[in-house]
């Protein structure tokens, strides 16, 4: 059974995956050290990726 994903992105290619997913990144949270972040996207119309 597999139950789990890891991947590692920055913020730049986090935003360009949402966008070329047909999101657009709205906000960007971090804990204090910038280990991780929660990013509120809104989705869009179909686009091509980047």
């Amino acid at each position: 059974m597999h139950t789990e994903n890891s991947h590692k992105f920055t913020p730049r290619t986090a935003s360009l995956l949402l966008l070329a997913g047909g999101w657009t990144p709205l906000e960007r949270w971090t804990d204090e050290q910038d280990r991780f972040s929660v990013i509120l996207a809104r989705a869009t119309d179909q686009r091509e990726a980047p």
